[in-house]
């Protein structure tokens, strides 16, 4: 379980790093996500028309934060390309 946990928080330090450069609103948390706040309305749903699942929080922090949960490095390699991608257009 120690393992797990160490490889949890390296990951998400990894995304946040990542998503900082590609200067998307994120923010680190002292649990098994993140949170990034988009202006883009519709973020949730591009990002499952593209596979990756999120869960709006919206309703309790705001307009435009999502939920993402740290992953396998993998899914969140794709969380970062997708929502890299959305962003830019």
């Amino acid at each position: 379980m120690k393992e797990n946990v160490k490889n949890i928080i390296a990951e998400k330090e990894r995304m946040y790093q990542e998503l900082k450069k590609r200067e998307v609103d994120v923010f680190n948390t002292s649990t098994n996500f993140i949170l990034v706040r988009t202006d883009i309305p519709d973020m949730v749903n591009l990002l499952k028309e593209n596979g990756i699942l999120v869960s709006d929080v919206s309703s309790q922090l705001g307009d435009g934060f999502i939920r993402v949960l740290i992953g396998l490095p993998e899914d969140n390699d794709a969380f970062i390309n997708i929502s890299s991608t959305i962003i830019r257009h």
